[in-house]
């Protein structure tokens, strides 16, 4: 069929600006502002992404390897990986941490038991915080207040698109239920975090979190409404 030609040959394209861009250790670059900017977190999403796509197998494969070698002794990931010059700077997060474990399990590779970390990283009111700051972290207290003081960054943030990745890679448990309700009141009643205005379009914060909310039940509904109805928006400019 043409159609299908036409997506195959655009697969391919793909496939191969990847090739041609993969880092010797797997990384798959992103830029910032035009910038390039080595992160954790492109990679580990992109890896879940090309699950589907045999032709990437080895992108992927490569993919995988970095982010396993990312991983700290604890099984955990900072967003600076070891070749960005803060890396030692930048505590440990559960974003990276949740998307890189998920990129792992859903290949079928040995991912670390880290769900004791996550649980642990909590709010009293059952939502998951962004930073990871234990003793390890405390013994260096000049570099977290460097970092908290140098960047938006503030200690106990709690985003919800983290949240939905937490909940994306755990799955269904005790733990789901103020995550879920936090995320479904945030789609029907906002406001947007500020953190989401750096997206280029408002369709983006609600595509972070469809994977972590879309499988529990009684939200499931309402988030196909909500998907529906920002689905035919249109994008806001000039963030």
């Amino acid at each position: 069929m043409p159609g299908g030609t036409t997506i195959q040959l655009a697969i391919d394209r793909g496939v191969a600006f990847l090739e041609r861009r993969q880092r010797a250790d797997g990384e798959l670059p992103v830029c910032a502002s035009g910038t390039p900017d080595p992160a954790v977190f492109p990679t580990a999403v992109v890896a879940q992404a090309l699950s589907d796509t045999p032709a990437a197998r080895h992108v992927r494969d490569r993919a995988l390897d970095f982010l396993e070698a990312e991983m700290d002794p604890r099984g955990l990931w900072r967003h600076w990986p070891a070749r960005h010059p803060q890396h030692t700077v930048i505590p440990p997060d559960l974003d990276d941490t949740a998307c890189a474990s998920a990129a792992l399990a859903q290949a079928g590779r040995r991912v670390p038991a880290n769900h004791d970390r996550l649980l642990g990283n909590r709010t009293s009111s059952g939502l998951f915080r962004t930073w990871v700051i234990t003793r390890v972290e405390a013994r260096h207290p000049l570099t977290l207040y460097g970092f908290f003081r140098r960047t938006s960054a503030k200690p106990f943030d709690v985003d919800a698109v983290v949240n939905a990745n937490v909940l994306h890679y755990l799955g269904p448990g005790p733990h789901a239920g103020p995550v879920v309700a936090h995320l479904a009141a945030i789609m029907r009643d906002g406001p947007f975090p500020a953190a989401w205005a750096i997206s280029a379009c408002r369709r983006a914060p609600w595509t972070g979190i469809s994977p972590g909310i879309s499988a529990y039940r009684p939200w499931a509904a309402g988030w196909r409404r909500c998907s529906t109805r920002l689905s035919s928006s249109r994008p806001i400019r000039g963030w």
